[in-house]
């Protein structure tokens, strides 16, 4: 992504990446298909019905990376079921570079791993122990695959913050800068970390068997409840079919005495799970929409027994992926939220060559054309009723992104930072190097500015922002400061030259 702003100079083609990668991930979905035994018809059946699911275009739209992890975990399975199929290293040597990336792309990817181990229990059990001979040749290219492809960020993050994965000190150093102010950093602290975190630790404290027995009995419904998706269907279907979700699911559980599923039992701090909350049609919060649950969970389990039934136990895979899968990623994330959807896309991409089941093989059937025409209804609405990127319907019609700026429509999401970005676009002049202090998360795009002139200068260490020397290294033109009396302030060359409930812009005068 950031290679496609160094060589064009603007972010027209920054999206690309995750498109290309949804492109990749479907070609992989008709391969994969292919090999379990259905037709072309039937693999390209499978393949548009995952490409229409909601949280796959939406995905496919933005600069996140959970299409790029799906993209290489399943073209790395696809290349495994071939080789260890076919005998053939080329095949092997091809899977281990692409899983090698992909554990370089997002640690989430470490998850997938054990859904290999079952692809090569499986594989051996359709093709018999002859399949194990190919284990040493896996595990070494595998080892150095991850060395060569997949170790460049690790390496980065021991280099910087003594630390493969967990950055603990440097998260406690930007959390809690300055020390004296700690009272108003805490709030946001407690937002996005959970109760079983600690930043003065390095790590994670053991979850007991309580822990994690209670996470996953009120999880997993939670989750489930939540892949029962009405995504994409259009308004106002989608507020009465998820009304009439949440007065069925609200009804089973007063009737099993289970309602404490509803509130902030091991919930991520910040968040409450309630039936009625509807998820938000954007990439954050979408899942794949009604035909997954309609189409892909039957198809999954119909796979199965199958599978087993005909001894074609690579359409075992898909469900036994998913009975490993789910309960790690409850267990190691810090209790619900409703942005988890997007977790589930390699084994969403995983189990959609199932669809074939459900397409006739030789000559469409009335049935094929309904589900198709419906595919294809919720494909658009998705597309252009995303309340994140309006171009039709009310979100539209409120935000006007055809005759706005660009700061505007960048701030969509985020209205309360609006006036901010038009004090930096107003008063910091292109060329110039802007210095801005900000102890907790925050969208510094904009920043930049259309043309990505100025420089950005991030300042971590709290004692920066009075150090004359260190701003003048860094040749530090302007500084943005959060409005709090207990701040750092910058030295006395530098006025301030504009304010706003929330933040001080100061500019480098020289007397």
């Amino acid at each position: 992504t950031y290679w496609t702003l160094l060589f064009l100079g603007n972010d027209q083609l920054t999206g690309s990446i995750q498109w290309i990668a949804a492109l990749a991930s479907g070609l992989s979905v008709w391969g994969i298909a292919r090999l379990i035994g259905y037709s072309r018809r039937q693999s390209a059946f499978s393949t548009l019905i995952y490409l229409s699911f909601p949280l796959i275009l939406l995905q496919s739209t933005t600069v996140q990376t959970d299409l790029v992890t799906t993209a290489f975990f399943v073209v790395a399975s696809y290349f495994l079921l071939l080789g260890l199929k076919t005998q053939n290293n080329l095949y092997l040597t091809l899977f281990t570079i692409s899983a090698g990336i992909g554990i370089g792309t997002k640690k989430s990817f470490f998850l997938l791993l054990l859904v290999f181990g079952i692809t090569i229990l499986m594989v051996t059990a359709q093709y018999g122990k002859r399949i194990l001979k190919k284990t040493p040749y896996l595990i070494a290219s595998s080892i150095l695959a991850t060395i060569f492809f997949g170790s460049y960020l690790y390496i980065i993050n021991w280099q910087h913050y003594s630390s493969t994965i967990e950055a603990g000190g440097y998260i406690e150093q930007v959390l809690y800068a300055p020390d004296t102010s700690r009272h108003s950093v805490l709030p946001r602290l407690k937002l996005e970390t959970s109760s079983r975190f600690n930043i003065h630790e390095t790590g994670v404290r053991p979850l007991s068997i309580e822990d994690i027995t209670e996470e996953l009995l009120y999880n997993i419904p939670r989750l489930l409840y939540q892949s029962l998706d009405v995504s994409g269907l259009p308004r106002p279907l989608s507020g009465y079919a998820h009304k009439a979700k949440a007065l069925v699911a609200s009804t089973l559980v007063d009737f099993i005495g289970f309602e404490e599923i509803q509130g902030t039992t091991q919930t991520a701090p910040g968040h409450e799970f309630y039936f009625l909350d509807k998820p938000a049609n954007t990439e954050d919060e979408a899942w794949y929409g009604p035909l997954s649950a309609l189409l892909l969970f039957p198809a999954v389990l119909f796979g199965f027994t199958q599978g087993v039934k005909e001894k074609n136990y690579l359409k075992t895979i898909p469900l036994l992926s998913f009975l490993v899968f789910l309960p790690l990623e409850i267990i190691l994330r810090p209790g619900w939220d409703p942005y988890q959807g997007r977790y589930f896309a390699p084994v969403i991409a995983l189990s959609a060559p199932l669809l074939g089941n459900i397409f006739h093989a030789k000559k469409a059937k009335k049935t094929d054309w309904i589900i198709s025409f419906f595919a294809i209804m919720l494909a658009t609405v998705t597309m252009l009723y995303n309340p994140a990127k309006p171009t039709l319907g009310k979100f539209a019609d409120e935000f006007h992104i055809w005759d706005n700026d660009r700061v505007f429509i960048q701030t969509i999401q985020r209205s309360k930072e609006r006036d901010l970005y038009y004090m930096i676009e107003k008063n910091v002049p292109e060329q110039s190097t802007l210095g801005y202090y900000i102890p907790f998360y925050f969208l510094n795009y904009p920043l930049f500015g259309e043309g990505f002139t100025r420089t950005l200068q991030p300042i971590v260490a709290p004692k920066n922002v009075s150090d004359a020397q260190w701003l003048e290294r860094n040749h530090v033109d302007f500084l943005l400061l959060p409005e709090k009396n207990n701040y750092p302030l910058p030295p006395s060359d530098y006025k301030l030259i504009k304010s706003l409930p929330e933040w001080r812009l100061y500019q480098h005068t020289f007397e």
